[in-house]
Formats: structure tokens, sequence, C-alpha cells
């Protein structure tokens, strides 16, 4: 098979087969493998242009204030302080439970974020509802790690 094959191939899975683009990329990729790694053909002048599976749209599921206030409300201890986190301040999972105390800026109610997503770093507000809740966390772990030691 030559580039015009190949295109066409790609554009048959995407029309005909009704497959997903998903799965029209892994066919790309494989067929490109195969020619550099198996028949050691160098691809890279090609351009292979095939009509493209379309990307399937999803719509984000955003919860209301009310649901919101429900979840918070049957949530405790450190569990809501996290979600709390997560949704007051825009954190992601990841980011709150690497939350340390050092990254928290009482004073100047800032949460630094340090190598977010894309190793970004980034700074957002500390919700005010949840400062006395993260000073009393904070201070339950104190006595716990001074027992420790």
């Amino acid at each position: 098979m030559g580039k015009n094959e190949i295109e066409e191939f790609l554009t048959y899975l995407s029309t005909k087969e009704n497959v997903s683009s998903t799965t029209q990329n892994q066919a790309f990729n494989a067929i490109i493998f195969m020619y550099k790694e198996v028949l050691d053909m160098d691809t890279s002048s090609w351009n292979i242009q095939a009509c493209r599976a379309k990307e399937r749209k999803r719509i984000p599921v955003v919860l209301s204030i009310d649901e919101v206030k429900c979840v918070l409300t049957n949530i405790t201890g450190i569990n809501h302080i996290i979600v709390s986190l997560l949704y007051g301040c825009g954190l992601r999972v990841k980011e709150a439970l690497r939350l340390r105390v050092k990254d928290i800026d009482f004073e100047y109610n800032n949460i630094y974020i340090y190598d977010s997503k894309s190793l970004k770093d980034r700074v957002v507000p500390l919700p005010l509802k949840i400062k006395t809740q993260l000073k009393e966390q904070i201070s339950r772990v104190k006595t716990i790690h001074q027992k420790d030691l």
C-alpha cells in the first residue's frame, strides 16, 4: 500500500465502518509503525490526509448548588475538608491530596499549588469558611505527631 491506499483505508474506517476517532488513530499508528519499524520505509514525506472520524463531544456534568450543599452536609472530618477544597478552591483531587501545611498561607488567605497540571504553579484563594477547619486539622495532626515523637 502507498499513501493513497492508506488514506482510502482510513477514510473507509471513518465513513463506512463508523469507527471512533481513537480506533482510527490506532489503525493509523499501527500502519505507520509497520512501515517504519518492520518495512524500514520512510513515511515522513507522505503527509497522509484522510477523512477523520468525529470525536464524541461530552457535556460536562456540573452539580447544582443544592446538590453541592447536600454533598457537603453529608461528609464529615478530613473528607469534608478535602471536598470543600475541591469545590471552594477549584482544586483537582491530586492537588488536594498533595497539599502540605507550608502551601497554605493563612495570613493572606491563599493556597499555593506547585507542579499542577502541565507542571505549572498557581495560587488560589483560601475560602474563609474552611479556614478554621484547616487550622483545627493542622493542630490535630501536630498533636498526633508530638505523641509519635
